[in-house]
């Protein structure tokens, strides 16, 4: 199974929101169908031994996919509404864009100045007395918030 995705992370690149999305609804799907397909070996029984074995089969098939949607469920709705709601403010979305926590987003937009070479690393005055609140604040003018199980992240 792909690392998990959470709330925590500074940074996510929504390739893997996408592909963790992709591999959680490939297992629901498989379960989904396994279930539908035991229902239907149920219905086909031709005796009493054959009857119970589907019974079985059915109530494991069954458990197996509630099983599953109380463990992964959640984190599925979760990753399926982030995607929804980033993936139309993100040109790259599906090239891989990334979401920023609002928390983190001071510490990225120092990294992202040093990163263009907006800021010498051996400078000192004046530059070591850059409002970088003021700084995120213009920068995330470029960026759309999202929410993602109740946290705050920039993306654009």
């Amino acid at each position: 199974m792909a690392n998990t995705i959470d709330n925590t992370d500074d940074i996510i690149d929504s390739r893997d929101v996408i592909a963790r999305r992709e591999e959680l609804e490939g297992e629901r799907d498989g379960l989904a169908e396994a279930s539908t397909d035991a229902e239907g070996d149920v219905l086909a029984a031709q005796d009493d031994d054959t009857l119970e074995e589907a019974e079985t089969a059915r109530m494991a098939a069954y458990q197996a996919l509630e099983a599953w949607k109380s463990e992964y469920g959640e984190e599925l709705a979760n990753l399926t509404a982030l995607c929804e709601q980033a993936e139309g403010y993100a040109d790259d979305w599906e090239h891989g864009a990334q979401l920023i926590r609002d928390s983190y987003f001071k510490e990225y937009a120092q990294q992202f100045a040093d990163d263009i070479g907006a800021i010498d690393r051996n400078a000192s005055w004046p530059c070591t007395c850059i409002d970088w609140d003021q700084a995120a604040r213009e920068l995330q003018m470029d960026y759309t918030s999202v929410e993602f199980d109740g946290v705050t992240y920039w993306v654009r």
